[in-house]
């Protein structure tokens, strides 16, 4: 069904909310008149709203070792699901991963995505650079993986705190789209990541990486893809 279809007959129903009852009433008689004219159910009015786009980083020799954490907090706190793909399946699609959700989502996904990467690396950089010549010659592979955890263990709990901070000023609870699951379910076979972050033993770089992660500002990305152009939206798709 084609999306300008899907869109008029979201608008209708938009305004089946009006507080004029004669607007209400007549914008629900023609939303339900097209639906039953295109063949369009509410379920069908629901998956419409996602989408599936395809990620590729042609340029990393290998997939990114800070990728699944900020994979975690993008399903947990940002309203898209990502989906890594297989070895085998990269070169049939064409793409490393993809994200599912709504258009506008996905887009400040992506902002927030390539920030953390970003971010992670420097913070990383800077520490490694600050340790002895004797520490740095033992257990880099180890000692990077802990201090990434305790980073982004630090991430995790300052977006925690956002969301109590919003529950206490709304009243509002922030939490996983059923809708979306159903729409990965359908179209994906459940291909849903089951990591989630939690704070391992507390050796020292780990505490390192936790210090560098309680300042990071989401904001920064979130901001920027809100401003950014493409954030125009038309019919429920990202122009």
């Amino acid at each position: 069904m084609t999306s300008p279809i899907i869109g008029k007959i979201r608008k209708l129903l938009a305004l089946a909310g009006s507080p004029n009852e004669h607007e209400a009433s007549l914008a629900l008689a023609k939303a339900r008149e097209m639906q039953r004219e295109y063949g369009i159910s509410d379920s069908d009015l629901a998956q419409a709203e996602f989408v599936i786009q395809q990620c590729n980083r042609s340029t990393w020799r290998s997939r990114p070792i800070e990728q699944p954490w900020i994979f975690s907090l993008l399903k947990a706190y940002f309203k898209v699901i990502p989906v890594i793909i297989t070895t085998g399946a990269m070169e049939v699609l064409g793409c490393d991963w993809i994200y599912c959700g709504k258009p506008h989502d996905i887009l400040i996904a992506e902002y927030v995505h390539d920030y953390l990467m970003r971010v992670a690396k420097q913070r990383w950089s800077i520490y490694e650079k600050s340790l002895s010549h004797r520490i740095k010659r033992r257990g880099k592979i180890e000692r990077h993986r802990a201090f990434l955890h305790g980073f982004f263990c630090a991430v995790s709990e300052r977006l925690d705190a956002q969301n109590r901070a919003w529950y206490n000023e709304t009243g509002i609870v922030v939490h996983a789209d059923a809708k979306l699951v159903n729409f990965v379910d359908q179209y994906l076979g459940g291909a849903l990541s089951k990591r989630s972050i939690n704070k391992g033993k507390s050796d020292q770089s780990f505490v390192d990486g936790f210090v560098q992660g309680v300042d990071v500002d989401i904001a920064k990305p979130v901001s920027a893809a809100q401003s950014n152009n493409r954030l125009v939206c038309s019919e429920g798709q990202a122009t």
